[in-house]
């Protein structure tokens, strides 16, 4: 990812320790913008999810993430308008120039921004979505590729901080070390052993090495292939003489890379070598060996995301039974005689929420409050 036209005020953050604390003071509300780019498999989005939800609950916040029309993405910004939004594989979103400019708007700096849309869209003309609206809502941007950012919506990073995380290999091991969820201590060290090897870390390493060795493969060296894949031959030998004991010094390297069929200058050593330790840092193989891997312990969110996928499998399966063409109404929304309509409508809200389907969640939250004015209205 090229640093070259990042904003003067960027800036770098190494350890997952400072990101969370980052985040954590957005969620907060310390500040209206913030826009955090990093290389894929860091789980910096996962860590905002989890910040976010923590911090302001299931409907104190909203996620909007992949691809969208820009009508949708209009319908999304005014149901969230209240609360502060996370957008998430910003890269595809930003395909579509009129998602931009929403986002543009979105990301004013004044404290209430103004929406609106030019259409004469069905949803305008039966006034299931107004043509403008105000929003408050705080805004965290979350993208693995500041060139499509910077392509798209620039100007809008002056009004906010914008984030590059970059933390270099020993800290996403610690990282894993320490998150409680990795349960492989055999690919682990193994991944350790070798970390002189990673200049794009990612948890990705490891997962892959884990379902090769659950798959019954050579994983070690389908592993090595992996890690050296993802840089340049000269800096994968840079690594290596690094590692290496034999050599003691620059000096002994740099006439060892030149020797190599590989290698190149002087020049050319000090540039990869600078490159290498700029991402994975200047790696001490003993250091690496007392990082140990902590004992799993139970994560809810986890735990609920299995859960919530059996629950999908079981309704794939109940549908493979049934024929195509039924349209069977589920049983959370069947009329029923000694419940009322906002009493069903709460009973979903509770089972969104459960699941996390927080867009669900938030439209039925609407809804509720639409009755429940018009309750209030017919009762004066």
């Amino acid at each position: 990812m090229s640093q070259r036209r990042l904003p003067h005020h960027c800036l770098i953050v190494r350890t997952y320790d400072e990101f969370r604390r980052l985040v954590q003071a957005f969620a907060a509300g310390a500040y209206e913008l913030l826009a955090i780019i990093g290389g894929p498999g860091l789980g910096k989005s996962e860590i905002v999810k989890r910040i976010m939800q923590r911090t302001l609950g299931a409907l104190g916040w909203g996620l909007i993430k992949g691809k969208h029309s820009p009508l949708d993405l209009y319908e999304r910004t005014w149901r969230f308008r209240t609360v502060p939004l996370a957008f998430d594989d910003l890269d595809d979103l930003l395909q579509k120039k009129e998602n931009v400019m929403l986002l543009k708007c979105l990301c004013e700096t004044q404290p209430v921004k103004r929406i609106a849309w030019s259409s004469k869209y069905t949803a305008f003309a039966n006034g299931e979505l107004p043509k403008s609206f105000e929003s408050i809502s705080r805004v965290c941007l979350i993208a693995n590729d500041w060139n499509a950012l910077d392509r798209n919506i620039a100007a809008v990073f002056d009004r906010g901080l914008v984030l590059l995380f970059q933390p270099t290999a020993l800290e996403v091991h610690r990282e894993i070390a320490r998150g409680g969820w990795f349960d492989d201590d055999e690919v682990f060290r193994f991944v350790g052993q070798n970390l002189f090897l990673l200049t794009e870390p990612s948890f990705r390493f490891y997962n892959i090495a884990r379902d090769h060795k659950r798959a019954g493969l050579d994983w070690q060296a389908l592993t090595l292939r992996t890690m050296e894949i993802e840089a340049d031959p000269k800096q994968i030998l840079v690594a290596r003489l690094l590692a290496d004991p034999q050599y003691e010094g620059d000096a002994a390297r740099i006439e060892a890379f030149r020797k190599h069929g590989d290698g190149g200058s002087r020049a050319t050593y000090h540039r990869h070598k600078a490159d290498l330790l700029a991402s994975r840092g200047n790696l001490d193989p003993a250091e690496v060996a007392t990082i140990e891997l902590q004992p799993c312990k139970p994560d809810l969110h986890f735990l609920a995301q299995w859960d919530r996928r059996r629950q999908i499998e079981e309704v794939r399966d109940q549908q493979r039974e049934e024929s195509m063409g039924d349209d069977k109404v589920t049983a959370d929304a069947r009329p029923t005689a000694d419940t009322g309509p906002l009493e069903q409508l709460q009973c979903q809200l509770d089972k969104a929420v459960a699941r996390e389907n927080f867009e669900r969640a938030a439209k039925l939250r609407d809804e509720i409050r639409r009755l429940q004015q018009e309750k209030e209205e017919k009762s004066e």
